[in-house]
């Protein structure tokens, strides 16, 4: 399953939707699973609403999603992303 991007974060942080989203599709039949594209600087993110992993709690939260993708038998990734002149765009 190719990443798409959900806009739905807070702060870089997933939220329940995400958990729900990923797993799944995981559950769904997907071998794999990408997770959408994730900035390593909060400047770095397409849209205010982008996950991000530059902090400790945005990795652990990323953890929790990586953790169910692979309870529900698929492989997981991430889209690193950084946006270069695009960054910091309205939320859609």
């Amino acid at each position: 399953m190719p990443p798409k991007c959900q806009y739905s974060a807070e702060n870089g942080l997933i939220n329940d939707w995400h958990r729900v989203h990923y797993a799944a599709l995981a559950r769904g039949g997907a071998s794999l699973v990408i997770v959408e594209a994730t900035a390593v600087s909060p400047e770095g993110r397409i849209t205010p609403g982008c996950l991000g992993l530059w902090n400790d709690a945005q990795a652990e939260d990323l953890a929790q999603v990586a953790q169910a993708i692979k309870a529900a038998g698929a492989v997981r990734g991430i889209q690193i992303g950084h946006p270069g002149l695009k960054a910091s765009a309205n939320k859609p």
